[in-house]
């Protein structure tokens, strides 16, 4: 007996652009992202948007380079008959529920010994968010068993998050292939001409269609007729029983857990086994070097984001820096004719917490996506960027701080713990975030002597902004207040001159001294 088929029950609570609601089918779901749009999927949460959105475009894109989808599907029985496609006409593969454990079911693989006894399934998860990857350090963070009424689609979201985006969590419970590391975690960047669920859909189905070749004949190595449905695959959790990577498509849909969904007197809940290995036998080297579509990777490891995010710092390393290789999702079809968007997100992991879901999305205007096509264009960008990163750290070290101390010194000079300063660091750098971009755009097209000059400008307005907040708030000896201040104050003006100075200056060559011309033996200047 089966439950839950997502291919022909609606399942899905969506809103669309008419502000109407509807359930969906998921044929009906990628039918509306591709001709129309979804706004909203009502009982997704926010750390389950990265997810869902990959494997999303990843069926869309099977859909239509294995699943015999046309060019321009009718409607969404076109879709539901290309997903029984990929699945080889096994509809259990997109039911929840799934008594017979021998066949796949949703996100879940059969097992092949037989029963969840014999394959020692144990501590069933009562709520779909105690099965979700989402940890937190305390309760109060996010509430653990907060969704108490959770139907079908919470257990799908939920699934959908742990099997394609969770690392190691122990022994017994690996990660996913695609990020650096058990600790690691799996970014999302992009770009996209819309925002929205259906134009990023569209965008990035596109973006692993044309990719597609080029994966297959790159390195880690991918087969054309590889698996792409990873829970189609019996898995006995073995420590031989990892699959490699020249056994999958590059647009494999990855899991990572043996999960099994059972339903008792109407109530759902998923039973788990632990395994001895990674599902994707990978090599120890490869360390998130998957050629995924959507994560930037260094030469010997893929990015794993920090607890800062996507600062404008990051943001530059991304975009216009050398660290990282773009992924596919950066390279094809930057002109779009209103400009682009940049999207970037990913939930940070840490050992036995989360450090943070960070999302960002930069509009980058059309003159500048044109120039990020252009190899000279896009290097007097980077360069550009690059200066204006330095700028802020040298302004915030050289100008701010040594004010900074001196007004905390109360005028003395002495040593000052730089946690005290870290108020100001942090409204200093959210300061620069809020305007790095925007500047670095106007200013791309103005001559190179005046851009830096408005930037440096910028910097030292948002520096004296800290340093006034300062001024105000620092507790202070009433008898050397006032010299304190006035200490403060001349160490920023003086330094802030030096900054704008050296800001000012003139990076043009000069033309090399013209010779004097020879003399004759009259002293008369020559003609040769």
């Amino acid at each position: 007996m089966t439950r839950y088929d997502v291919l022909t029950e609606p399942l899905f609570d969506v809103r669309l652009p008419d502000e109407g609601q509807d359930t969906y089918t998921l044929p009906q779901i990628l039918h509306a992202l591709w001709t129309r749009d979804i706004t909203s999927f009502e009982g997704l949460r926010a750390h389950q948007r990265q997810a869902w959105h990959c494997v999303l475009a990843q069926l869309g894109a099977l859909c239509f380079e294995r699943g015999g989808l046309s060019e321009d599907p009718a409607h969404p029985e076109a879709w539901r008959d290309a997903l029984l496609t990929l699945s080889d006409g096994v509809r259990e593969a997109y039911c929840l529920v799934v008594e017979d454990v021998s066949k796949p079911a949703l996100f879940q693989t059969p097992l092949p010994e037989g029963s969840l006894k014999s394959a020692k399934y144990k501590d069933p998860y009562l709520s779909p968010d105690e099965l979700d990857m989402l940890v937190t350090s305390k309760n109060h963070d996010v509430k653990q068993s907060k969704i108490q009424d959770a139907d079908a689609q919470h257990w799908i979201f939920a699934l959908v998050t742990l099997q394609t985006m969770e690392g190691f969590m122990g022994r017994g419970n690996y990660g996913i292939v695609r990020m650096n590391g058990g600790f690691g975690s799996r970014p999302l960047v992009g770009y996209t001409a819309k925002m929205g669920w259906g134009a990023r859909f569209v965008r990035d189905v596109d973006v692993l269609r044309d990719a597609r070749a080029r994966l297959l004949k790159s390195a880690p190595g991918y087969s054309r007729s590889g698996s792409a449905l990873l829970w189609m695959l019996p898995w006995d959790g073995g420590k031989e029983s990892g699959l490699e990577l020249k056994e999958c498509d590059p647009f494999f849909i990855e899991i990572c857990r043996r999960l099994r969904m059972v339903q008792e007197h109407g109530e759902l809940a998923c039973w788990r086994a632990n395994t001895g290995a990674y599902r994707i036998a990978a090599p120890k080297d490869l360390n998130g070097r998957t050629r995924d579509v959507w994560t930037p990777t260094g030469v010997e490891k893929a990015l794993t984001l920090s607890g800062n995010g996507f600062d404008y710092k990051m943001m530059q390393e991304i975009m216009l820096g050398q660290t990282y290789q773009h992924p596919e999702s950066m390279l094809v079809g930057l002109r779009a004719a209103g400009g682009m968007h940049f999207v970037a997100e990913c939930l940070v992991r840490g050992q036995g917490k989360t450090e943070g879901l960070h999302h960002r999305a930069l509009f980058v205007p059309k003159h500048i996506s044109g120039s990020l096509g252009i190899p000279g264009e896009r290097q007097r960008l980077a360069k550009l960027s690059r200066e204006r990163v330095e700028s802020a750290d040298t302004g915030r070290l050289k100008v701010l701080y040594p004010a900074l101390y001196r007004l905390i010194a109360a005028g003395r000079e002495m040593s000052v713990d730089s946690d005290k300063l870290s108020k100001w660091r942090k409204g200093f750098e959210e300061q620069v975030d809020a305007c790095f971009f925007p500047m670095l755009w106007s200013d791309f097209e103005l001559p190179e002597g005046e851009a830096r000059l408005r930037w440096a400008s910028e910097i030292m307005r948002i520096a004296r902004a800290q340093l006034e907040d300062a001024i105000t708030s620092v507790p202070l000896p009433t008898s050397s207040r006032l010299r304190a201040v006035a200490v403060a104050e001349s160490t920023f003006n003086a330094r802030c001159s030096g900054f704008l100075a050296d800001h000012a200056r003139d990076d043009t060559p000069e033309e090399p001294p013209r010779r004097p011309p020879a003399l004759d033996d009259k002293g008369q200047a020559s003609l040769l």
